[in-house]
């Protein structure tokens, strides 16, 4: 099983690059619509408490974050995308970063999309889910925050979530901060990735 024992920050990229060749470690990348979680799942990933900065205000990630793991992987932590206060140019250099960043980033091992299982799907989710799609990327869903909901409403919303991302044979995660659920599952993906062949 994973064990993280070592966490060092490399880098922010702000702007897109012409490639991304000094990335070369296997990278498994975290992306999802502001205020989803994310900051708080990585770091209950990487056992930190400030890793990831979690923030009250939605959008304050700014850049693709890149972290060095047990001096063998990357974890990318992606701009969260979605969040409408933002001036468009910025939205818009953020959508260029993050959809070059995955696509181009020939290192790339997961990427693990994040989505707040509370509320219905949102244009800019099933957007990505397309894009994953049709360029053939190798995306796990993680439903974040299952906690908040009954165990019938967690099902019937992730039915309804599936279906409307049409992601029904796809790999899928249940996640929750506080009941450290989804949290081993993520690091044996990760591991598996890493040290298991044909993963």
């Amino acid at each position: 099983m994973l064990k993280i024992k070592d966490v060092k920050f490399i880098r922010s990229i702000y702007e897109k690059p012409k490639n991304y060749s000094d990335i070369f470690f296997p990278t498994f990348a975290f992306i999802g619509r502001s205020n989803v979680g994310k900051s708080s799942l990585i770091n209950a990933i990487l056992g930190r408490k400030k890793i990831a900065y979690v923030s009250a205000t939605p959008g304050k990630t700014r850049s693709i974050n890149l972290f060095l793991i047990n001096d063998r992987f990357y974890l990318a932590d992606l701009p969260g995308y979605g969040f409408a206060k933002l001036p468009v140019q910025v939205r818009e250099k953020w959508n260029k970063l993050i959809l070059s960043f995955l696509k181009e980033c020939s290192c790339i091992k997961k990427i693990f999309h994040l989505i707040d299982i509370r509320i219905p799907s949102q244009k800019m989710d099933i957007m990505m889910s397309e894009f994953f799609k049709y360029n053939n990327l190798p995306v796990i869903y993680v439903f974040t925050k299952t906690d908040c909901l009954s165990h019938n409403k967690l099902q019937k919303q992730l039915k309804l979530l599936k279906e409307s991302l049409n992601i029904e044979n796809s790999q899928i995660i249940l996640s929750s901060i506080y009941e450290k659920k989804g949290i081993e599952e993520i690091k044996k993906i990760i591991y598996n990735s890493i040290y298991k062949k044909n993963k």
